[in-house]
């Protein structure tokens, strides 16, 4: 892919991003496990979910399986508070 058409790809995704009220991005789908989610336009907030993998816990001296991912999330805090933000994400475990 040359450069202008990058750079013809980047100014649409950003336009159709822009215009959306939240965006959920899945980037476990590719592997990954954390990003920084950027707001655009009219954005009230964007979540990205990390790839779910199994992780050891130690809990009262017993070993679990336990599954986990990354949650992160930008928000315009004109409109959410990073309390709102941390009681929704929680509510994914």
């Amino acid at each position: 892919v040359n450069e202008a058409d990058q750079e013809v790809s980047a100014a649409m995704l950003k336009e159709m991003i822009g215009k959306s009220t939240i965006c959920l991005s899945d980037i476990g789908e590719i592997g990954g496990m954390t990003m920084n989610p950027l707001i655009f336009g009219e954005m009230v907030c964007h979540v990205s979910v990390g790839e779910v993998r199994d992780v050891a816990i130690s809990k009262n001296g017993k070993q679990y399986k336990r599954q986990y991912a990354n949650i992160t999330m930008g928000a315009d805090h004109r409109v959410l508070d990073g309390a709102s933000c941390a009681r929704f994400t929680s509510t994914w475990k």
